[in-house]
């Protein structure tokens, strides 16, 4: 594969102007036995670009970008030697358009934020034929979000009011349909109130959302769906607070949470490609509700720095894809379906930092996550991820030579069996893998050139994630993969 990134960075005076562009292009990746998982091969062309103006209360950004990715589908397990990237079909394009304008005015001690948005998102999928589409679909998104900061009365107190909302319409013209077309509409209302005393900061907040989903009807020969129009509202709630003493913070926080279902979780009656999926809607689908408890220990000195942050979620009517057991008719495909069920997830994240005084070039990582997830009758949910260690052990170097090494480090990641698993899952093993690297400078009369390489799965271990697409493929992920990057730096100063 190769990854090329070139950006200008222009700012004289009021003006801002940036302009990014990227292209990628990768060949088919190969597993431990240094096969290649045939068309698994996909191109990505990516520009961005923004202009920038400001006076002494007013601030404003346009940007925009385009990507266009094109992605290998893998539809069986084939493997091959050859290292061509000339898309083969199946093959998916996907084409994105962003477009922001964002103003902040400033008017005394107050502040207000306004962004409008708009993303238009083309997904062609070519099976059979590149001049007729299987999928085409079309989504045309228009956001805006408004918030005002108010001042801070007697530096102890400050509130933010603000609302943000949606309208999003997606059309099908492809010969299959995965989705509806549909309009979604979400609205949604908040304000937020900040307490600052001297080492004690409270938090609180309510919020009000609506959405409208409005799809029409699809009659075809391979799909029946018919047409349907839902509201959902929700109001939720957070508070919490931070307590600072010397070196050591600690959290906590109770927050209430709403999510409407979407088309897909609603609608949906056909393959995912690229995820070897056959995906059911559920109509029937309520609101998810929660309540969130977590709270977090924070030490850090010059030293060594450590966290805790455990936390409890009980959510009603949880929304997730589950296997069935069942395949589709005609393709193989595993068919999975989007059910609710009252759920509990829990979990936390551990991690330390240690910096020793007497040997001031080492760093010593470490972190440790995991989430468990079950009805409230004990029984397993499916495709959660596995528990992680990773560890990290890193010399930084800071003498001076014709070639300066920043740093080489040596990382570790362990992830634990998956054997907490859902009906019609299966369990995965435990892995081991090592990463090594190395940052380097090369001295020029500017600025240096800045040269990164290093080797992931250093000891080429065979593994499947319990997360990956291909696992029911039996399709092992990357084995040994070395890299290689180089970024040159070029500054003009524009006053001179």
């Amino acid at each position: 594969g190769s990854v090329n990134n070139m950006g200008l960075k222009i700012h004289k005076n009021k003006l801002k102007f940036n302009l990014f562009g990227t292209y990628s292009s990768h060949a088919d990746y190969q597993i431990p036995n240094f096969d290649r998982v045939f068309n698994t091969r996909f191109e990505e062309k990516n520009i961005k670009s923004s202009f920038g103006f400001n006076t002494d209360n007013w601030i404003s950004n346009i940007r925009y970008s385009y990507l266009q990715s094109d992605f290998g589908i893998v539809e069986n397990a084939s493997f091959s030697e050859a290292t061509q990237r000339t898309h083969i079909l199946p093959f998916k394009k996907i084409q994105d358009h962003k477009l922001s304008f964002e103003n902040i005015m400033y008017a005394g001690d107050s502040k207000i934020n306004f962004t409008l948005g708009y993303t238009n998102n083309n997904r062609t999928i070519l099976e059979n034929n590149e001049e007729s589409p299987d999928v085409e679909l079309s989504l045309n998104t228009v956001t805006y979000n408004l918030k005002w900061y108010s001042p801070n009365y007697k530096k102890r107190f400050n509130f933010i009011v603000g609302s943000q909302g949606m309208v999003q319409d997606n059309k099908n013209s492809g010969a299959h349909f995965f989705i509806p077309d549909a309009t979604t509409t979400d609205l949604g209302a908040f304000v937020i109130g900040n307490l600052n005393f001297e080492k004690l900061e409270f938090q609180g907040g309510v919020r009000a959302d609506t959405r409208t989903i409005d799809t029409k009807n699809i009659l075809s020969e391979h799909v029946s769906i018919p047409a349907l129009k839902k509201t959902y509202n929700g109001l939720s709630f957070s508070g919490g607070g931070v307590y600072k003493i010397k070196n050591i913070k600690f959290r906590a926080n109770i927050s209430s949470g709403f999510r409407a279902p979407n088309t897909t979780e609603l609608l949906s009656d056909g393959e995912h490609h690229g995820a070897n999926q056959y995906i059911k809607g559920n109509d029937g689908l309520k609101n998810e509700k929660a309540t969130q408890v977590d709270f977090s220990i924070d030490y850090g000195d010059e030293h060594f720095s450590f966290s805790i942050n455990p936390y409890f979620n009980n959510i009603s009517d949880y929304i997730f894809l589950s296997p069935t057991g069942e395949v589709s008719v005609g393709e193989n495909i595993p068919i999975f379906r989007y059910i609710q069920k009252n759920a509990f997830l829990y979990g936390g994240e551990l991690g330390f930092h240690y910096h020793p005084h007497k040997v001031h070039w080492l760093h010593l990582e470490s972190n440790f996550s995991t989430v468990f997830a079950e009805d409230r009758k004990g029984n397993k949910l499916p495709l959660i991820p596995q528990t992680k260690i990773s560890s990290t052990v890193k010399a930084d170097f800071t003498h001076n030579g014709k070639v300066q090494f920043k740093n080489v480090f040596v990382q570790h990641i362990y992830k634990l069996e998956q054997n907490r698993t859902g009906l019609f899952e299966t369990t995965t093993g435990d892995y081991s893998l090592i990463n090594i690297g190395l940052n380097l400078e090369i001295p020029t009369k500017n600025n240096p050139i800045e040269i990164t390489t290093g080797v992931k799965n250093l000891l080429n271990v065979e593994y499947i994630d319990h997360l990956s697409l291909f696992k029911k493929l039996e399709i092992q992920n990357q084995g040994i993969n070395f890299y290689i990057g180089v970024m040159v730096k070029f500054d003009k100063d524009l006053e001179k």
